[in-house]
C-alpha cells in the first residue's frame, strides 16, 4: 500500500448538473497520490459521459464504477474493494473540497498511521431553493468535547461524510462490522459506529470542504425531521448490535442513548393554566391538570408547535431554544420520557404520524 496514497470515493446517481465541478475541486486538491473512484448508481441522464470526459485529463485516475443497488451507502461498500489508498474520503457528487484539505488533514493523523483513525474539519453547508443561487446557511464542526462518544451516540455530534479523513484501518474496521448501511441516515450510523468501536476523532478547526444541501428530495430537506423515526429504529438497532459483538462497555449516559424506543406520540389538546407550570390537558375522560417541571415546561413550549414527537426531538428541541441546557442532554432525554408517560402525549402508529405531519404541511394544523 502507498502509504501517501489517498482514494477519494464519490457516490453518483444522476449528477450532471454538479459532477464535473465536484471533481474539479477534488482534482485540485494540493496532494500528489490521490486516486477518485466514482461509483454510479444507476443514472439515466449523461453523469457517466462527464466523468470519463474529465478521467482523460485528470492529472490522476478516475475510475467510474457501476452500482446497481440503489443509495449512496451502498454505492459506497461496492468501491472498497478498489480502494488502494492509505486513506480514505468520501465525497458526494454534490460537494466540493478545498484545496488544502487533505494536506491539513493527514497531518494531524500522521501519529495514528496503519492504526484506525478519522480526522473531521468544519464544514461549509449551502442550500438553494429551485430557481434561486447557493446561499451559506451554516458551518458544522465537531470540537472536541470531554464525552466525545456520549454526544456522538446521542446525535448531537458529527458532520457530513465529505468533512472527514478516515485512515484505511478505520475504514477496514467499519467495512468489517458491516460497512454503510442501507438506511435513511446511513451516515450518522457509520460515523456513530465508529466512535463505538473506540476509533478516535481529531479535529482541525478550518473550513476545509462544502455540503451542497440542493435537492428538496434530501433527507435533510425535508420537512418533517421526525418522520426518520423507522430509519432511526435500525440505526440504533445496528449499534446496539456492534456493542454486543465487540462486548463494549459503555457507561451508564451511553446505555441511555443506545436504548431507544423510538416510538411516535402526538400532543393532546391541552391548555395552560394560571400557573405557568401547569397545564389542563383534555383526555377521553375528562380534564386532567398537569403540574411541568421547569425542564419538561421548556419541553413542552420549545416543542408543542410540532404535530409529532418522540423522546430525542422533545430533548433536541429544548438544547436548541435553551444553549446553556444542551451539555446535560442525556439529563434532558430523561426529563422527556417521563414527559412521555404523562396524559400530555398520546402513542401513535407511523400512518398516523404520517398523515399529522401532512396535514401541519399543508396548513391544516391537527
Amino acid at each position: 500500500m502507498n502509504r501517501q496514497l489517498v482514494t477519494i470515493v464519490i457516490p453518483m446517481l444522476n449528477a450532471a448538473p454538479t459532477i464535473e465541478q465536484c471533481l474539479a475541486s477534488c482534482i485540485a486538491l494540493d496532494w500528489a497520490d490521490l486516486e477518485i473512484v466514482v461509483v454510479d448508481n444507476g443514472s439515466t441522464d449523461d453523469s457517466r459521459a462527464r466523468v470519463a470526459a474529465v478521467a482523460r485529463t485528470s492529472r490522476c485516475p478516475v475510475v467510474l464504477l457501476e452500482c446497481e443497488e440503489r443509495g449512496p451507502g451502498l454505492a459506497r461498500n461496492w468501491a472498497y474493494p478498489y480502494i488502494r489508498g492509505a486513506f480514505v474520503a468520501w465525497v458526494d457528487a454534490d460537494d466540493a473540497v478545498f484545496a488544502s484539505k487533505l494536506k491539513e488533514q493527514i497531518a494531524v493523523l500522521h501519529p495514528f498511521m496503519g492504526s484506525p483513525a478519522i480526522a473531521s474539519s468544519d464544514v461549509l453547508v449551502e442550500e438553494s431553493q429551485e430557481g434561486s443561487g447557493a446561499q451559506v446557511t451554516n458551518v458544522m464542526t465537531m470540537l472536541p468535547t470531554a464525552n466525545e462518544r456520549e454526544m456522538m451516540l446521542f446525535g448531537q455530534r458529527g458532520i457530513p461524510p465529505v468533512g472527514y479523513l478516515m485512515t484505511r484501518a478505520a475504514v477496514d474496521l467499519l467495512h468489517t462490522s458491516g460497512g454503510f448501511r442501507a438506511v435513511r441516515c446511513q451516515d450518522r450510523e457509520y460515523f456513530a459506529r465508529a466512535s463505538l468501536l473506540g476509533i478516535p476523532f481529531v479535529h482541525v478547526p478550518r473550513i476545509l470542504s462544502v455540503y451542497r444541501n440542493w435537492s428538496a428530495r434530501q433527507v435533510t430537506r425535508q420537512v418533517e425531521r421526525l418522520l426518520w423515526a423507522p430509519a432511526l429504529k435500525t440505526c440504533y438497532a445496528s449499534l446496539r448490535s456492534t456493542r454486543q459483538r465487540y462486548r463494549i462497555a459503555l457507561s451508564d449516559t451511553e446505555e441511555r442513548a443506545l436504548d431507544r424506543s423510538w416510538a411516535y406520540h402526538a400532543w393532546r389538546p391541552f391548555e395552560w393554566k394560571s400557573a405557568d407550570s401547569e397545564v389542563s390537558v383534555r383526555t377521553e375522560t375528562g380534564k386532567e391538570d398537569l403540574r411541568l417541571d421547569p425542564i419538561g415546561h421548556a419541553m413542552v413550549v420549545a416543542c408543542s408547535h410540532s404535530p409529532v414527537v418522540f423522546a430525542e426531538s422533545l430533548a433536541a428541541g429544548v438544547a436548541l431554544s435553551f444553549p446553556m441546557l444542551a451539555p446535560a442532554f442525556s439529563r434532558l432525554l430523561a426529563t422527556a420520557h417521563r414527559l412521555l408517560e404523562t396524559s400530555l402525549l398520546i402513542p401513535i402508529d407511523e400512518s398516523t404520524a404520517e398523515e399529522l405531519c401532512q396535514r401541519r404541511a399543508a396548513g391544516r394544523a391537527p
